[in-house]
């Protein structure tokens, strides 16, 4: 064998080891984000915004997938899918370089597809948040060959407003209506699934009481659907949240 031949087969050989190190993208836990803009994003939630999304980069499962979808003026009655990235399984890349490119690129994408989101036609007619949740979590975690795991995050002032519930005119308990109609069509149970809430505030709206009851909803909605839930505010959603139905 020559050198040349040698070299060659090192080259090859090296190549196939990096290759067979390679993770399968896109296999493990899923993070789907759903964001609502059925109404115009203030000045300080854009700001805000930008946060949130380092915060997504952070919670990003590696090796897994992240889809976003949105509620907005162009979106269908169940929200839309917007993107959808394989989360590349960082701590298994060889080479620091390497896996900064890879990290780099995966922050590019999902803060350009953020900002993309945010900026979308508001002043949507209807706000189908429970529509939403029901179709992203039907998709994602159990449209496949097994159920899958991960988290839920939903960007919203969780204002439910269609068919299915309009809390601008009164604001039910969830028990009440879990066994509704629209309750036993569209609650989901996902028990293996996390669902973190990032509330947006809202300025044509201050109704205190029913912002109150608002929260109590969606708070029993995910105690009675979800594994864990976390609540907070789009101006600390930088920050890891507790689970607050425990």
């Amino acid at each position: 064998m020559t050198v040349r031949s040698i070299l060659f087969l090192l080259l090859f050989l090296c190549a196939a080891s990096t290759e067979a190190a390679t993770p399968r993208d896109c296999e493990g836990p899923v993070l789907a984000v759903l964001v609502d803009v059925s109404e115009p994003l203030s000045l300080p939630a854009q700001l805000a915004f930008s946060s949130l999304t380092q915060r997504l980069i952070a919670i990003s499962p590696e090796g897994g997938a992240l889809a976003v979808y949105s509620i907005d003026v162009a979106s269908s009655d169940t929200g839309q899918e917007r993107a959808r990235l394989c989360i590349p399984n960082f701590s298994e890349y060889k080479g620091e370089k390497f896996k900064q490119r890879k990290l780099e690129k995966f922050q590019s994408q999902l803060v350009a597809i953020m900002q993309e989101v945010a900026s979308l036609p508001a002043s949507a007619k209807n706000s189908p948040i429970l529509e939403s949740v029901f179709k992203m979590v039907h998709k994602e975690f159990f449209g496949g060959r097994a159920i899958r795991t991960g988290r839920v995050v939903v960007v919203s002032d969780f204002i439910q407003n269609s068919e299915a519930g309009n809390f601008y005119r009164t604001v039910p308990a969830y028990d009440s209506w879990a066994k509704s109609v629209a309750g036993r069509q569209w609650a989901v149970q996902a028990k293996a699934i996390g669902f973190t809430a990032v509330a947006l505030p809202r300025q044509n709206f201050s109704n205190d009481a029913a912002l109150t009851k608002i929260r109590s909803f969606w708070l029993d909605y995910m105690k009675t659907n979800f594994t864990f839930c976390g609540w907070s505010g789009l101006n600390n959603a930088a920050t890891e949240v507790a689970d607050v139905c425990r």
